[in-house]
C-alpha cells in the first residue's frame, strides 16, 4: 500500500522542530510505501529553511497563501497514493503509528477514514485528548466532542468515530467529496463538515487505539487570532455547519431554531459575546452555506439521528 503523509504548515517552525522527526521516522518504521509532504502555507519564518536543510528526504510544497486544510485539496488530487495521512505541524507521533492506523482500509471498500488515540502533548502524563469523537446539537447549537461523560471506558476500544481533526483517508473518497470546505475558512469545524459528509455519504470511519500521537493543540490558531477572535470563528462555523449538512427536521426545528433565540438571549446576559459575534458573522455566510446544502443533499444517504448515535 502506498501512503503520503501531508503535514500542513504556516509560521510553525517551533513545532516543526519538535514534531517533525518523529513524523519521519515513523514513515521508515512502516512496512508500506511511505513518502512525506510538508504543505506550507506560505510561512514567513524559517519553517522551509528548516525543513530543507534538515529533512532532504521530506518533499516540500510552497503555497503562495495560507488557505489552512484546504490546501491539502490540490495537492491530494495531484496524488496516486491510496491512503492520505493529514496532520498539523503541531502533531508528534509514535514510531508506530502508521501500521495500525491504515490495516482497517484492506479490508473494507467502504471505510474513509480512521483516526488514532491522542494524547496531549505531555508524553509522560499521558492525558487523552482524542480522538473516538461524537456530534449531535447541544442546545441548538453544534457540538464535538472526544471527551464527553463516560469516555473514560472506550478510550482502549477500537470503534466507530465521527470526526477527526488528523487522521488517515481514503484519497479517492476525500476527492469525491472535494475535500475541505473554504466556507469555513480561516478554520475550525472544517474538519468535522469533511468527516460527517463522509458518513452521510454512506461510508464509515473508526477509532484505532493502537494508533497514538501527541498533540500541543490550538497552537497555531491561537497564535494566529488569538483565543476570543477563535472561539467567535468556531462559533460562526458551528452554525454554518448545521446551516449546510443538517437536514433532519426534528433537528433543525426542535433543537436548533427552537433554542437558538434563548440561547441568543441567554449569552447576553452572560456576556458571552463570542458566541452572538459568531452568530452575526455567520449571518453574512448563510447564502454560501444553503447553496451548499443544496449540492450535497442529493449525496446523502444516511440521517443525521442514525449517525450521531453510532457513538
Amino acid at each position: 500500500m502506498h501512503i503520503s503523509i501531508l503535514v500542513v504548515n504556516w509560521n510553525g517552525e517551533e513545532f516543526l522542530r519538535k514534531c517533525l522527526d518523529s513524523v519521519v521516522n515513523a514513515a521508515k518504521e512502516s512496512k508500506h510505501k511511505c513518502s512525506v509532504i510538508v504543505v506550507d502555507n506560505d510561512s514567513k519564518d524559517r519553517s522551509i529553511e528548516y525543513v530543507k536543510e534538515n529533512f532532504p528526504e521530506v518533499r516540500l510544497i510552497e503555497n503562495e497563501s495560507n488557505r489552512s486544510f484546504c490546501s491539502y485539496n490540490r495537492v491530494v488530487e495531484r496524488l496516486d497514493c491510496e491512503i492520505v495521512i493529514l496532520l498539523n505541524n503541531d502533531l508528534k507521533v509514535d514510531k508506530h503509528f502508521i501500521d495500525p492506523l491504515v490495516a482497517p482500509f484492506e479490508g473494507e471498500e467502504d471505510l474513509f477514514f480512521t483516526a488514532s488515540k491522542c494524547y496531549d502533548f505531555d508524553e509522560a502524563n499521558k492525558t487523552y485528548s482524542g480522538s473516538k469523537t461524537r456530534i449531535n446539537l447541544k442546545w441548538g447549537i453544534l457540538y464535538g466532542d472526544a471527551r464527553y461523560p463516560g469516555h473514560e471506558k472506550f478510550i482502549d476500544q477500537k470503534g466507530y468515530t465521527l470526526s477527526t481533526g488528523f487522521g488517515a483517508f481514503d484519497r479517492k473518497k476525500y476527492v469525491e467529496l472535494g475535500g475541505y470546505d473554504d466556507l469555513y475558512l480561516p478554520g475550525r469545524v472544517e474538519d468535522i463538515d469533511l468527516c460527517y459528509r463522509g458518513w452521510k455519504r454512506g461510508w464509515k470511519a473508526y477509532y484505532i487505539p493502537e494508533s497514538v500521537v501527541y498533540h500541543i493543540g490550538q497552537a497555531t490558531y491561537h497564535k494566529m487570532y488569538g483565543v476570543s477572535r477563535t472561539y467567535v470563528i468556531t462559533h460562526r462555523n458551528g452554525f454554518l455547519f448545521v446551516w449546510k449538512n443538517i437536514t433532519d427536521m426534528r433537528l433543525i426545528l426542535g433543537e436548533h431554531l427552537f433554542l437558538l433565540f434563548p440561547r441568543l438571549i441567554f449569552s447576553m446576559f452572560k456576556g458571552d459575546f463570542a458566541f452572538i459575534l459568531g452568530f452575526l458573522e455567520a449571518l453574512k455566510f448563510l447564502p454560501a452555506a444553503l447553496k451548499r446544502r443544496k449540492k450535497v443533499i442529493p449525496t446523502f444517504k444516511k440521517r443525521d439521528k442514525e449517525i450521531m448515535d453510532l457513538v
